[in-house]
């Protein structure tokens, strides 16, 4: 388990990702088992899941579509901003890239994350280092559903 696990995240991810699976052929049904949640769940934004439900979601996804992994890049891009709400709309206002970065960090809990992202500096040279509190097949396909997400965004083109 992660520190991610008790943090209660909205709804819209794990719709993002059934709406998507479901438009691949797989049953909303299987895919929602075990998670404690219904189909109609998923449509009242004022839904609130745990993080291990959503961790469930993506292991149910990863049984029922083969080739899950391969899809990542294609779902990231359903994730814009106004999926991540509050957080979103606070990086979009932004004045600088230091400003964006800093609420990033400082309200990651908000996000859909389950690895903690760090900042730090090497001389002239600046990293993001992501810390995985979990990694196998599941959490893999949350990291590339993550990065697709953000490469748009450092090419300058979200």
């Amino acid at each position: 388990m992660s520190c991610f696990d008790e943090y209660r995240r909205g709804i819209t991810s794990a719709r993002l990702m059934v709406d998507f699976f479901q438009a691949q052929g797989a049953s909303v049904t299987r895919l929602l088992a075990g998670t404690g949640l219904a189909e109609g769940d998923l449509n009242n934004p004022n839904t609130d899941i745990l993080a291990r439900q959503e961790l469930r979601l993506v292991a149910n996804i990863l049984a029922q579509v083969p080739d899950a992994q391969s899809h990542a890049a294609a779902l990231g891009d359903h994730y814009h901003f106004s999926a991540y709400g509050l957080w979103g709309y606070g990086l979009v206002c932004c004045n600088t890239a230091a400003q964006a970065l800093s609420l990033a960090l400082n309200y990651l809990p908000l996000t859909y994350a389950f690895s903690g992202i760090e900042y730090r500096e090497e001389g002239d040279k600046d990293f993001c280092v992501s810390r995985h509190h979990l990694w196998n097949r599941r959490s893999a396909s949350l990291c590339w559903r993550g990065i697709w997400w953000r490469l748009p965004c450092w090419f300058g083109s979200c």
